[in-house]
Formats: C-alpha cells, sequence, structure tokens
C-alpha cells in the first residue's frame, strides 16, 4: 500500500530556486513505524517545480518518488496548487495531490488532499490522505515544519513528521 510522505507548503520555487528538506516521521503501523524523509526541489519555470523525495525507514520498504506542482494562485496572504507524480513503496504508484495555504503572521499554515492509484494492485482501492501542517521561520533562508497527515480509514499509516527546510 503506497502512503503519503511529506508534503510542504503549496508555493512554487522561483526558476532556478532549491529547497532541500529533512524530516523525521513517526507512522502508526501495526507498529510504530520510524522514517527519515529527505526532499530536493527546484523551481523549472512556467510557474512549477519539481521535487524529488526519498524515505528511509527504520526497517521494510524505502521510499522514492517525484512529483511535479503547478500553481494555481499564488499571493502575498497564500497559495494553491495542484500536482501529479510517481513513487514507489512496495509497489509502484502514481499521485495526484492539491495543496492550499494562508499565512498568519510569519508563519504559513497549510493542508491539502493526496490520492493515489496503485498499480499492480488487485482491489479497486484508491487510498486518499488529507494532511495539515505549519511553517514557521528560523532563519532567512529555513524553516520549522511540522505536519500531520491522516488517512482517510482510521488511523493506520498516518502520521506525524518533524523536520527542516533550507533554500539556497
Amino acid at each position: 500500500m503506497a502512503r503519503a510522505d511529506v508534503h510542504g507548503p503549496a508555493a512554487v520555487l522561483p526558476p532556478r530556486q532549491w529547497t532541500f528538506l529533512s524530516a523525521g516521521r513517526m507512522q502508526l503501523e501495526e507498529k510504530l513505524r520510524l522514517w527519515l524523509f529527505m526532499r530536493a526541489e527546484v523551481g523549472l519555470g512556467q510557474e512549477m517545480d519539481l521535487g524529488l523525495r526519498w524515505g528511509l525507514p527504520t526497517r521494510g520498504a524505502l521510499y522514492a518518488g517525484a512529483q511535479l506542482k503547478r500553481r494555481i494562485l499564488e499571493g502575498r496572504r497564500g497559495a494553491l496548487s495542484a500536482g501529479g507524480g510517481v513513487h514507489y513503496y512496495e509497489r509502484p504508484a502514481l499521485e495526484g495531490i492539491v495543496r492550499g495555504q494562508v499565512a498568519l503572521g510569519p508563519v504559513w499554515l497549510y493542508g491539502g488532499l493526496e490520492a493515489n492509484v496503485e498499480l499492480m494492485e488487485t482491489s479497486s482501492r484508491i487510498p486518499l490522505w488529507t494532511y495539515a501542517g505549519l511553517a514557521v521561520p528560523i532563519s532567512p533562508s529555513g524553516e520549522f515544519i511540522a505536519e500531520l497527515d491522516l488517512y482517510r480509514i482510521g488511523f493506520r499509516r498516518s502520521g506525524l513528521s518533524l523536520g527542516i527546510r533550507f533554500w539556497l
């Protein structure tokens, strides 16, 4: 079964700007699973950015993915974006995601909805997650991220992530 990763805010990066995120994640399954997630993103221009993600668990399968994000709306006080991508965690999957964010002073509150279509899966179930987080500036080029995601059926595979994102 695919799973949500650490998403981050909805804003799309300007062309040639890079960000890097490193986050620890606690995920509820049969037992608590701990992860280290890493993400690199680059602004592509044309109101799009590309993100590459890696997840290293304390046990079990690795996670790897790529996602293209496109700006729908963006202003000083908020943003809305949508994206799609592919990832591999136990089996390949396609993903679609819609994200939004709003500023409360210097802090960004964000959230979204992610749906996965698992390839090589015999059931017609489409895993769906909602997530919410906050991004708090810690320097001119970095922010602290706290994010909670909830799987649509109970809390199995839901998780809490804490991390640092910085820009180059």
